[in-house]
């Protein structure tokens, strides 16, 4: 089954120069509850994270946060590291490294991409002098930070016995040498050595049975002038030779992450997982430190450091302050419950309401946000109608609809024209939500049984209609819904779209006529992702492979160009109030704009928002 594409940030229009004349700034909202790392300097606590960097004064808990419109390359970041000269370098997921001048507050970033030009994962880096060493999907790159305003001198892809470009996935520079750590075990190369290019200048020492059982390195902690090595099977120590020495206390145990404590530091902290959970554990000498947290918290946490109080990040309830042995508190970043966004929109309130796939609706309102449970079910798209009410359709569950007065009902099969699956009549599955110029509101329903792919609501009277296999519908394989004047349409799996007139009424099924139109009517592509009408009552159809807009006087599609660079793969699509026609892509957001004085020409602008590439779900 297809599901709508999923949104990793909100990006709210204010006022960014376009050839027709009006000037657009953005503001990023993401999620970062999904911590990836923490760490300590500069007098803050850093925490990137899936939706940005996070970073937390601990003299009175001030919270910052960073993002694409804040001048950060991505917003799933890895990793912070700190060049000590006033520099903080952020590496994300998709190969963007990001370095922060902390006086200015200013960023530069760079997309680096692997030998064949694909995106690489910025794992882990270490400095040493003017070179950054970042630990990425295909090796160690060695990062000169000085030349050029910063360029990558070399890349190790094969690091002495080990896979060519395996990944790497913690460093450290410890002793004048470069430690790799891999699923392999760990790789370990000098500093000032010219000639790291040749895999036999490394020095490889493998963990585990090749083949079999390799350990997986996690992290690395240096203190005490020993090196700690972490996996996920136990800790080791470097003999300052060729081997790694389990340390006793913690055979097998998962090593979560290592961390310096205490202010100046006089110990190295594990974080590990045992039977009974998270726990913390002082290495040398050996302390077991039981912190009692949440036992929900305690599951999830994947990070911690130290600055003055400990700082735990967990994999989705962001980042805790430990207050004493027995408790902690949430520093909370600001943004929507989750960036797993299905749609939204402003309702008569000027509230900003925001539907998540699996969480909590987000409302944004005076600068703050707030949280409301509707529905605990999967959310697969939202519209907020004209009249402020909020439209929920859902896996299983039918439609929900949030009253402006934050009434909630449920329609399924028992209150309303929607129905159920062949298997079970009461899971009503409803892929979308449209709302026509006259008020009615639209859905398109999934593997309906019988085949009834559009229903109408009219909340002026509250009366329903259906669409049928009486109507001429033959398939129950439908996404996507549109609805205009006197016409609807529904998107068909690999059937392009289904185009019907109903003439001056929905409930007047005598004029009905329906035509399913493919590519063979000149639309990009039969698997069609998003659809909207415009202001004319024309239809804009976006597939995975373009944007088309429907000639009803001659049943054809007239295939439209976008601005190059953002792709094809249409998400959403969305006609403002001068009916410019606005387009999400899998990799960013087009504007095509009518040309003043010359109806249907258009001018093309897009928005990649920095270095941004993710998608786009509803605008």
């Amino acid at each position: 089954m297809f599901r709508p594409v999923i949104a990793t940030l909100i990006l709210i229009l204010f006022s960014v120069p376009c050839v027709f004349a009006q000037v657009y700034q953005w503001e990023n909202h993401t999620n970062k509850d999904e911590v990836t790392s923490l760490s300590s300097f500069g007098g803050f606590v850093w925490a990137t994270t899936t939706g940005g960097v996070v970073r937390i004064a601990p003299s009175n808990g001030e919270v910052t946060t960073y993002l694409n419109s804040d001048g950060l390359g991505s917003i799933k970041i890895n990793f912070a590291a700190f060049a000590g000269d006033n520099e903080a370098y952020f590496g994300s997921a998709d190969g963007i490294l990001s370095r922060l001048n902390l006086s200015s507050q200013s960023f530069n970033s760079t997309q680096l991409r692997s030998r064949d030009g694909g995106l690489l994962s910025l794992n882990s880096a270490d400095t040493s002098g003017d070179f950054l060493w970042i630990a990425s999907s295909v090796g160690i790159i060695k990062y000169d930070r000085v030349r050029n305003g910063g360029e990558v001198k070399e890349t190790y892809r094969t690091l002495g016995n080990f896979l060519t470009e395996s990944a790497v996935n913690t460093v450290h520079v410890f002793d004048g040498k470069i430690f790799a750590g891999t699923n392999e075990g760990v790789a370990i190369g000098d500093i000032d050595n010219e000639f790291l290019l040749d895999p036999a200048e490394w020095t490889t020492i493998e963990l585990g049975v090749p083949i079999f059982e390799d350990i997986k390195v996690t992290c690395f902690g240096a203190f005490n002038g020993l090196l700690y090595v972490g996996t996920n099977s136990g800790l080791y120590v470097w003999d300052g030779e060729t081997s790694l020495t389990p340390v006793e206390n913690f055979a097998a145990m998962q090593i979560l992450d290592l961390s310096l404590g205490d202010e100046p530091a006089t110990s190295l902290y594990a974080l590990v997982v045992t039977e009974g959970g998270r726990q913390v554990f002082r290495i040398s000498p050996f302390e077991w430190i039981i912190y009692q947290l949440p036992a929900e918290l305690n599951a999830g946490l994947n990070s911690f450091a130290y600055s003055g109080d400990w700082y735990f990040g967990t994999v989705a309830d962001g980042v805790h302050k430990i207050l004493t042995l027995n408790s902690a508190v949430k520093m909370p970043a600001p943004g929507p419950s989750s960036n797993t966004l299905v749609g939204g929109g402003y309702d008569s309130d000027g509230r900003l309401l925001v539907v998540s796939r699996t969480d909590d609706l987000s409302v944004f309102v005076d600068g703050d946000w707030e949280y409301t449970t509707v529905t605990t079910s999967e959310k697969l798209s939202a519209l907020v109608a004209s009249n402020g009410d909020l439209w929920i359709p859902t896996f299983g569950r039918g439609v929900f609809r949030v009253k402006s007065n934050g009434a909630i009902q449920q329609f399924n099969n028992s209150n309303s024209h929607l129905i159920g699956v062949a298997q079970d009549a009461a899971f009503v599955v409803v892929n979308s939500v449209y709302q026509d110029p006259s008020g009615r509101i639209w859905f398109s329903l999934f593997q309906a049984n019988p085949v009834r792919p559009l229903v109408m609501f009219d909340p002026s009277d509250s009366t329903w209609e259906h669409f049928d296999a009486a109507d001429g519908f033959v398939s129950g394989n439908n996404q996507v819904v549109a609805a205009g004047n006197g016409t609807a349409a529904v998107g068909v799996d690999d059937q392009g779209v289904a185009f019907l007139r109903y003439g001056i009424s929905p409930e007047n099924h005598a004029d009905d006529q329906l035509a399913y139109f493919s590519r063979s009517r000149r639309l990009p592509s039969d698997i069609v992702t998003a659809m909207a009408y415009d202001r004319d009552n024309v239809l804009w159809v976006g597939t995975n492979q373009g944007l088309a807009k429907f000639d009803e006087g001659i049943d054809f599609f007239f295939p439209t160009e976008i601005a190059p660079g953002i792709g094809s793969n249409i998400t959403s699509i969305v006609a403002d109030s001068r009916n410019n026609i606005w387009v999400g892509t899998s990799e960013g957001l087009a504007l095509l704009g009518r040309q003043r004085g010359r109806s249907g020409r258009f001018h093309d602008c897009q928005f990649r928002f920095g270095f941004q590439r993710h998608r786009k779900a509803g605008l």
